[in-house]
């Protein structure tokens, strides 16, 4: 299994992964949808858990025009959820991960794969009010939020 960040940042297996899934946080697939969707219509579509109200509450673009980081929040549920819609015309290497600012590396929930829409979406459950930090790569270019959700 590869390093999920470049340069010193979060690494997971999908071993984790499933352990994170067990412990109250949630992780989705690189999903087949078209990139045209909306980062709301993403997390909306594929939550099964609220009645699909996520907006957008932090935003970061991938270097080099590759695509853009989401964090958005689901004020009924309190739910956070992080999506990487790409900018590329053909499967690519996308990735994406989220976790509470508090909480160590191993606790953080990824999505990656490849693909010519988005990576993601993951989620953490009862965030309401809660820092996190989101991470999103489409292939080498990465991107970072830092403590977004805190005031919702």
């Amino acid at each position: 299994m590869f390093p999920i960040l470049r340069g010193g940042g979060w690494v997971a297996t999908a071993a984790a992964s499933c352990l994170l899934a067990t412990t109250g946080f949630l992780a989705a697939a690189i999903s087949p949808a078209s990139a045209q969707d909306s980062p709301n219509l993403i997390c909306n579509n594929s939550d099964g858990l609220s009645g699909g109200d996520f907006w957008i509450v932090a935003d970061e673009p991938i270097p080099n025009d590759k695509g853009r980081l989401y964090v958005l929040f689901d004020d009924h549920t309190g739910n956070v959820c992080a999506v990487v819609v790409g900018n590329v015309s053909e499967p690519t290497s996308m990735e994406v991960g989220l976790k509470h600012s508090s909480a160590g590396p191993a606790e953080a929930v990824w999505s990656y794969g490849t693909s010519e829409d988005y990576a993601g979406p993951v989620y953490l459950t009862s965030s309401r009010g809660i820092c996190v930090v989101a991470t999103g790569a489409v292939l080498a270019d990465t991107a970072r939020i830092d403590q977004a959700n805190c005031d919702t």
